[in-house]
């Protein structure tokens, strides 16, 4: 059986080996992945951006609020995935010979569809719960939309992965500008016809998923030998690889969004929405640590299987050194102008919310820091450390949210965030210098 180098996202003849090769000339093979990285990233934040904009200007906070809560169950179960099924087969597939991959492949496409259907139950499940309760209509209305978009989201969640895994940036870029296009000729058509809502904007993204990745599916599963025995085998071993991750993952996404769950718990909707306006600000720099973290991690997996520790250790601390400088000049920048961006984007609406954005951008520089670490840890297989840095982190934020949103509203709840940030990532960095300084490490190659 002839085997395949890459299950790739699109045709190598499109526009994504086109552009890979066009940016491979410019700035050579390395450069060029680590700006598409940065690219892919600047496209994804940047649609997610744009999507809070047009729905918190046209429907206000409340409409804002909601949206946000629904995203916060698609980025926990997008966690799942992440951690039992795409992560795993990044750091496997460059282990396997060309013959193997296309059988491995199969088998984690088979994960995730199965993965697909347990969380539209779970998520059915939970709709209806929500349905018998006194729950407000409008999150019930999300809670049930839910059940049709989670799905589709982990399908688009699952192509990126895959195209980066096999450092297949270029293809990854023009998946994710389809996805950006669709979704705003879908979101503009609802604005104008005077139908958008947080409820019909987590639908059309929903459909935006659905369209992209269905015609990735349609255009790839050639690609996929689905005849292999090992699915059992594949299952534990990403099980054994992905528990800590998992753990971690989730420890980390349950730390990052409680602020926002917990304002509509005891303020309003309102106030999670302003919150989460705050957080779209400070997110900008996301292109950065996300991008950086998508093209970073393989790099890390490949070093250490070819240079062992020593390899994973330089390429983890020069792009700590970059991080780091980067993310003091967003810093100072959004210290200085986070107010007037916020206002100027969103409107007047959610004006007074500087000391939040100052709080917040604190905890970007923090995690910029932090990111080459975590991805260091979890590419030598020190997956327990990621955990227990995440959960130190959920602990801090849990404690410090609950005590302080209640009563200082956004503040408090950024504050419980960034407190959080520190805890988990001062934990991940020392942990990292203190395994990688580990003698018996040193001669480590796979």
């Amino acid at each position: 059986m002839v085997g395949i180098q890459t299950p790739s996202l699109v045709s190598e003849t499109t526009l994504g080996s086109r552009l890979r090769r066009c940016m491979e000339d410019l700035c050579g093979p390395d450069r060029a992945r680590g700006l598409l990285g940065i690219l892919d990233q600047a496209i994804v934040s940047g649609t997610r951006f744009l999507v809070t904009v047009l729905l918190g200007r046209v429907c206000g906070a409340d409409e804002l609020g909601r949206y946000a809560l629904g995203t916060t169950v698609l980025i926990l179960i997008a966690a799942v995935q992440e951690s039992l099924i795409t992560l795993p087969y990044t750091a496997f597939c460059h282990r396997r010979d060309e013959s193997e991959r296309r059988r491995y492949a199969g088998n984690v496409l088979k994960q995730f569809a199965v993965l697909s259907a347990i969380a539209a139950l779970f998520q059915l499940l939970l709709a209806t719960v929500y349905l018998l309760t006194d729950s407000p209509n409008g999150i019930v209305g999300v809670m049930c939309a839910l059940v049709g978009v989670l799905p589709l989201f982990l399908l688009h969640e699952f192509c990126r992965r895959i195209g980066f895994a096999h450092r297949d940036v270029a293809s990854v870029v023009v998946f994710d500008s389809a996805f950006a296009s669709v979704t705003g000729l879908l979101l503009i058509l609802a604005s104008l016809y005077g139908v958008l809502s947080g409820l019909t904007t987590l639908l059309l993204v929903g459909m935006a998923y659905g369209t992209v990745g269905g015609v990735w599916l349609y255009k790839s599963i050639r690609n996929y030998d689905f005849w292999d025995r090992q699915l059992l085998d594949d299952i534990f071993r990403h099980w054994s690889f992905g528990k800590w991750i998992l753990a971690a993952e989730s420890s980390m996404v349950v730390r990052s969004y409680l602020g926002a769950w917990v304002l509509a718990l005891y303020i309003s909707e309102a106030a999670t929405g302003i919150y989460t306006a705050c957080m779209m600000v400070v997110v900008l720099a996301n292109p950065l640590l996300i991008g950086v973290s998508n093209v970073l991690a393989p790099d890390v997996a490949h070093g250490f299987a070819s240079g062992g520790i020593r390899a994973a250790r330089r390429i983890v601390w020069k792009t700590t050194m970059g991080m780091a400088m980067l993310a003091t000049a967003f810093f100072l920048l959004m210290t200085l102008c986070g107010e007037y961006l916020i206002t100027l984007v969103y409107g007047t609406g959610f004006s007074g919310a500087s000391a939040c954005i100052a709080i917040l951008v604190w905890g970007v520089f923090v995690e910029a820091v932090g990111t080459p670490a975590s991805n260091g840890l979890w590419a030598i297989e020190r997956t327990r450390l990621c955990f227990i840095g995440n959960l130190l982190g959920m602990i801090a934020a849990v404690v410090l949210t609950v005590m302080l949103a209640p009563a200082m509203g956004i503040v408090g709840a950024a504050s419980g965030h960034t407190g959080a940030k520190l805890i988990t990532n001062l934990f991940l960095c020392t942990a990292f210098v203190a395994v990688t300084k580990t003698p018996a490490l040193e001669g480590v190659t796979l």
